[in-house]
């Protein structure tokens, strides 16, 4: 497992976390929320199969993370075209998504 993607967004800005090259593809998953500015945060996770969709129609995971803590979440997907993408966002701009995983030639 290596890590694949790491973002700490603006808040309430939705971007991209991962999106598998071309020719490749993902699989055992798991996202770390982190939050570092010390409030409860609500952060929200998504998977868009065009990777251009991130609103409530492809929220797959909405939780809040503690102040200075963290959250592990697996997911039990498997990404294998460039076109799928995971998007992540939070209500404060002091949480990071580090992304690990294994990829394999798609």
């Amino acid at each position: 497992m290596k890590q694949l993607a790491q973002n700490n967004p603006a808040a309430a800005t939705s971007v991209e976390l991962y999106a598998p090259a071309s020719g490749l593809g993902a699989r055992n998953l798991r996202i770390f929320v982190c939050e570092t500015g010390g409030a409860d945060s609500v952060f929200t996770i998504y998977h868009d199969v065009d990777g251009a969709v991130r609103d409530e129609t492809t929220a797959i995971i909405e939780g809040t993370v503690p102040a200075n803590s963290y959250v592990e979440l697996p997911l039990r997907i498997e990404m294998s075209n460039t076109n799928h993408g995971l998007g992540v966002v939070s209500v404060t701009g002091d949480v990071n998504f580090t992304l690990y995983g294994e990829e394999f030639v798609a």
